[in-house]
């Protein structure tokens, strides 16, 4: 993941941040089908949960997305630093989504957690900039893309979540700058 962040942060310094994820998303669909053939891609389209593979795959989309902006504006350490609130929502949406018991430890690792991203952020001073949303917006994104993952469980499902994430952006390329 740090060799694509990096690669991410050298195009935008020439591509808009549509053309890399759509970059990313194309590359990702063509390394699926040379890897799963024509039997996993029917297996993608006879998916027994296809509405759970196309929420996971938008939520997973918008989290990519705001991350790759994030990487236009921010520099790497700082969003990467500020990305890592995803692990921290993802302990805070077990008991409401999946009804896991989370113990006074992990809350408390939570809150620690977020006080740390509030010191990076930084909130209220000149140092806060409207970027540093775009990698928050990725960690409340991809928590329950992650999440979703864990209530897909057979292999089948697994190789129709990838083609669906693969197929949620490849609408083709575009020119709009960001």
């Amino acid at each position: 993941l740090a060799t694509m962040d990096m690669i991410v942060k050298i195009a935008s310094s020439s591509l808009s941040t549509p053309q890399i994820v759509w970059g990313r998303y194309v590359a990702q669909s063509m390394a699926i089908v040379l890897i799963i053939g024509p039997a996993g891609i029917l297996t993608c389209i006879r998916s027994k949960i296809p509405g759970m593979h196309v929420a996971r795959a938008l939520f997973l989309f918008v989290a990519n997305f705001a991350f790759m902006a994030a990487l236009r504006y921010l520099p790497l350490t700082e969003a990467n630093v500020v990305g890592f609130a995803s692990p921290l929502l993802l302990t805070a949406l077990t008991y409401p989504i999946l009804g896991e018991k989370v113990g006074p430890g992990r809350w408390a690792a939570v809150v620690a957690g977020f006080i740390g991203v509030l010191i990076v952020m930084q909130p209220g001073t000149a140092m806060f900039q409207w970027a540093a949303m775009l990698p928050l917006t990725m960690a409340v994104c991809a928590a329950p893309g992650r999440r979703a993952r864990q209530r897909i469980r057979a292999r089948p499902a697994i190789v129709a979540a990838q083609c669906a994430s693969g197929a949620s952006s490849n609408h083709g390329p575009t020119t709009a700058h960001s």
